[in-house]
């Protein structure tokens, strides 16, 4: 895929070659890379965005890479509505989801993230030992408020 843009235009006809002045610059170098030339080269699945910039203008673009296709794709089940989107960008793209954390990683990632603190360790004690199998929805809702 190329990006290229490299000519300006006046009001009175005329024009100049602007593409040495033009910059390419790749939001997520491990998904895409962008020469100077404007051609895009694949890294690996996923998303970013590219921004051309130009004397006078930036204009940025959404790129896609997409793996080649899993034959039997597995149905996912989705817990809630973001795991519904979550999910169908990750079918798009044909990369199959990570395993699910233990409940031990779950708990310091969700702590960290909604707080920015650890639970003390009492109660990360009760939250393994939890049989209940909707204690993750739960402490989401709990930290959450």
């Amino acid at each position: 895929m190329a990006a290229t843009a490299g000519y300006r235009a006046f009001s009175n006809g005329h024009g100049e070659d602007i593409t040495d002045q033009v910059r390419y610059i790749v939001n997520d170098e491990a998904i895409a890379r962008a020469g100077e030339d404007g051609v895009i080269e694949a890294k690996k699945p996923g998303e970013t965005v590219v921004l051309v910039r130009a004397p006078g203008r930036t204009v940025s673009l959404q790129v896609g890479v997409i793996e080649k296709p899993i034959a039997n794709y597995p149905k996912l089940e989705a817990r809630n509505y973001i795991d519904e989107s979550v999910f169908a960008k990750l079918r798009k793209f044909q990369i199959l989801p990570s395993e699910m954390s233990d409940d031990s990683e779950f708990l310091r990632r969700i702590c960290l993230d909604l707080t920015g603190t650890l639970l003390p360790p009492v109660c990360v004690r009760e939250f393994l030992a939890d049989k209940n199998p909707r204690k993750r929805e739960e402490l989401i809702e709990q930290q959450a408020d």
